[in-house]
Parts: structure tokens; C-alpha cells; sequence
């Protein structure tokens, strides 16, 4: 999977993430978040079982599509401290 996303969306979608995720889960899948970049999208999807949070960023430049899920903690504290306003994901 590979894209290119605008680091103020992708910020703001995480930000927005963070409330839906629980901190403590005793299942640690429900500390990440579904990253899913297909036809100029990239879906963000993150659920502590009780609510689902589901955000599509549009025009985004796909250039290998692919979904993976990753621990949000570390994707928020790692693109916040980018000054660059695109991001290139692989």
C-alpha cells in the first residue's frame, strides 16, 4: 500500500480517531486503526465495539492500493512533528 495524503487531513481524521479508541482494551486490536487506500480514498476506520468511527479523505494519490491497520497512538505522535504537507505512506 502506498499514497500520498495531505498532512492536515490525515492529522485531523487521527484526531477524530482518538476519541473512539480506548486507551486501556484488553484487546489490543481495538488500540489501532484500519487504513484502507483505494479508488483516490483512504479510509480510516477505528471501533472500541461500542462506536465506529469511519473517515474518507478523497483525492488522495493512490499509487499502490492496500489496506493494513496500525496503532493510532504512534501514527498521530509520528505525523503531528511533520512539517511537510504531504505525506508519503507506504
Amino acid at each position: 500500500m502506498k499514497f500520498n495524503v495531505n498532512q492536515q487531513d490525515l492529522q485531523q481524521a487521527l484526531n477524530y480517531c482518538q476519541g473512539v479508541i480506548e486507551k486501556r482494551s484488553t484487546l489490543p486490536i481495538l488500540s489501532n486503526v484500519l487504513l484502507n487506500a483505494s479508488n483516490s480514498n483512504l479510509t480510516i476506520t477505528a471501533t472500541d465495539l461500542d462506536l465506529i468511527f469511519i473517515h474518507q479523505i478523497n483525492n488522495v494519490e493512490v499509487v499502490e492500493e492496500g489496506n493494513t491497520t496500525t496503532t493510532s497512538s504512534i501514527m498521530s505522535v509520528s505525523y503531528t512533528h511533520l512539517t511537510l504537507p504531504t505525506i508519503y505512506s507506504v
